[in-house]
């Protein structure tokens, strides 16, 4: 796990994103990385540009957040970028640059 949250609700922790790293298997089989997180709509969703609309299961009303502070999504950008160098089958294990 690398990253936790707490719900405003139950005042529960709880896991934001969690990776794992490649390893093989009993039959020497190379098993790849993945990547859960419960912030999900933040990589596909009408956050990144609200002027485009929102997808027919949005029913909360757009924010503002990224127009007020374009710096953030600047960083959500490079977590990205360094989610896909890091992922990639035969990546670089080192090297991925924090350009935020």
């Amino acid at each position: 796990m690398i990253a936790t949250g707490t719900s405003k609700v139950t005042d529960r922790p709880f896991n934001l994103v969690v990776v794992g790293e490649r390893t093989q298997d009993d039959q020497g089989n190379t098993l790849g990385r993945f990547v859960a997180e419960s912030t999900f709509h933040h990589l596909v969703d009408y956050n990144w540009d609200i002027t485009t609309g929102c997808p027919s299961f949005v029913t909360e009303p757009p924010g503002d957040g990224y127009a007020q502070h374009p710096e953030r999504l600047e960083d959500i950008k490079t977590y990205v970028r360094n989610l896909v160098l890091w992922l990639e089958p035969g990546g670089k294990d080192e090297g991925v640059k924090d350009e935020a």
